[in-house]
């Protein structure tokens, strides 16, 4: 179970290196003026390849999301964390695996919205948008969140008892 625990952590920090990566290479995108000739990405251009970028990621995002429910439910019973920590980590992994379906929903339609060109950019179109950003923001403080109370249970709880 130790092994796997270590595989789970690792899965948790690689998610969120990449929701990193996305969250500093999309303002490169958006305003790659600054880097390149100005004019030659519109910012429909530039949400396109972002978008190409997302898809790919809501693979990563979805694994997780639901490894992470698996493992904070077969751990149950196994794990020595009081109750209170066992209920946190399910409950984050919970949020984590329905914000990445959500997440998947909202990058389907912003991907097929784009595809109709500029005239479908609408105020419906940038709600929607806005609701994927905040759940990103939102995923990625839980899987944070997720990741130090299940190393508290994972990492520092067998030192402590270790060290009695």
């Amino acid at each position: 179970m130790k092994a796997l625990s270590s595989i789970y952590l690792f899965i948790l920090a690689l998610t969120l290196g990449v929701e990193v990566a996305i969250g500093l290479s999309a303002p490169v995108l958006f305003r790659s003026d600054l880097y390149i000739t100005p004019g030659t990405l519109s910012a429909l251009q530039a949400g396109t390849l972002l978008a190409q970028v997302f898809m790919k990621y809501n693979y990563i995002a979805l694994f997780c999301g639901f490894f992470a429910l698996l493992f904070e439910i077969f751990s149950w019973r196994g794990s020595g964390a009081s109750f209170q920590l066992k209920l946190s980590t399910l409950m984050l992994s919970l949020i984590i695996a329905v914000l990445a379906c959500l997440f998947y929903y909202f990058t389907s339609y912003i991907t097929a919205v784009a595809a109709l060109g500029e005239s479908a950019l609408d105020e419906n179109f940038a709600r929607i948008h806005e609701a994927s950003e905040t759940t990103l923001k939102i995923a990625m403080i839980a899987r944070l969140g997720l990741f130090f109370l299940r190393a508290k249970i994972s990492v520092f709880a067998p030192l402590k008892a270790e060290s009695k």
